[in-house]
């Protein structure tokens, strides 16, 4: 599949002549949007993209050998993922006073780039979301109850009314209906030995191990405690150990942690898309993205549920995790309509992106994932080499 589309301003900027967009761009001006680029999130903040420049094209490539994930079935994940990298980019740019062009070919990501860009000067206003790139954070902390305020719920209705590809749906209510639902998810995540390894792989559980990667996630970010690291440890080196410490007071643990972080929150809030395919499920990432910026920018704290949402959307596509039970699948199923109804989705609109919003009971510093250095993943070639 092969997609392209340009991005051009009113025509007392610059126009929508395409030839326009064969611009020079530096290689600071590339290399301070990468930067930018990088702190999209990811799957276990795996960051599975390099990139080529060759003085008016960039060219973003996926690293399977990163991204490779039980969850990341059909490279659904990937693609949400991309729509996230997309975004972040059009947002710097939007300092630089650059357009995007894009092109994606979601066919041939296995021997070519995913997507190539090309850029346009342009007369813009910088985007007021550039400055919450840095600042924006998973918070797996339980958030105050109150409802979220009409006008940051209008805000972001009028930021999802711009995605013409997507839907969006937010709920005040208490999640009651879904809460077996999630809880069932976490379980999931640990029952299912194979994504549970490929979860803890990413997972950096000493100083030592958050000092030697540039990915991953250190431990607190995963709101645990550190007298909890000694399960995570174990089931890291011995995952067949897993099922055994479940059934031996872990599994009491984790549900009572869903279930407190989920009734923990001012608003629960959802993407859809009417088309399944790669370029819509990237489409879903743009706007995911943009609103968790935007709720950044108000003060408010964000935490995806991804495995409710995500991998129940996989499951929906017959793209179920490796090693799932049919009976795993069958709840898979049931609870992702229970999803769609909770947030009033037709059955012509598939949930594809969830997550829970709200500002922190108390204060707390959080930390920001790792991210690796632009010149690892950043190479050039100029047109005449």
């Amino acid at each position: 599949m092969e997609v392209s589309r340009e991005r051009v301003g009113p025509q007392n900027d610059i126009g929508s002549d395409s030839a326009k967009f064969d611009v020079s761009v530096s290689y600071s001006e590339i290399e301070s949007l990468i930067e930018l680029a990088l702190r999209a999130p990811s799957g276990d903040n795996c960051q599975p993209w390099r990139f080529t420049w060759n003085d008016n094209t960039l060219a973003i490539f996926y690293e399977q050998s990163l991204g490779q994930h039980a969850l990341a079935n059909n490279n659904h994940a990937t693609w949400l993922s991309l729509g996230c990298l997309i975004e972040a980019l059009i947002i710097g740019a939007s300092g630089l006073k650059l357009r995007l062009s894009e092109r994606y070919d979601f066919a041939n990501w296995k021997s070519a780039p995913v997507a190539i860009l090309k850029f346009q000067r342009q007369t813009m206003k910088t985007e007021a979301l550039i400055s919450e790139i840095q600042r924006r954070k998973t918070v797996r902390l339980p958030y105050v109850e109150t409802e979220l305020p009409a006008d940051v719920i209008k805000l972001l209705r009028v930021e999802a009314s711009t995605f013409t590809t997507c839907d969006f749906s937010l709920k005040s209510e208490k999640p009651i209906e879904i809460l077996d639902y999630l809880t069932f998810c976490d379980e999931f995540m640990w029952k299912n030995r194979k994504v549970a390894t490929d979860f803890l792989k990413w997972v950096r559980t000493d100083q030592k191990e958050i000092e030697s990667h540039d990915d991953g996630m250190p431990w607190w970010t995963l709101g645990i405690q550190k007298a909890e690291l000694v399960p995570i440890r174990i089931f890291r080196r011995y995952p067949k150990l897993i099922g055994l410490l479940w059934n031996l007071g872990f599994a009491k643990k984790m549900n009572q942690m869903t279930r407190t972080l989920a009734l923990g929150q001012q608003a629960l809030y959802c993407v859809a898309i009417k088309q399944t395919d790669a370029f819509h499920v990237m489409e879903a990432g743009r706007l995911a993205y943009r609103l968790w910026l935007t709720l950044s920018l108000e003060g408010y704290c964000v935490q995806p549920l991804s495995i409710p949402s995500m991998t129940g959307f996989d499951v929906e596509m017959g793209f179920p995790p490796p090693s799932t039970e049919e009976s795993a699948i069958q709840r898979f199923k049931s609870g992702y309509q229970k999803l769609r109804k909770f947030f009033a989705f037709s059955n012509e609109q598939y949930p594809v992106w969830m997550f829970r919003t709200g500002k922190v009971l108390e204060s707390t510093q959080q930390i920001s994932t790792p991210r690796v250095n632009v010149h690892e993943r950043l190479r050039v070639y100029t047109r005449d080499q």
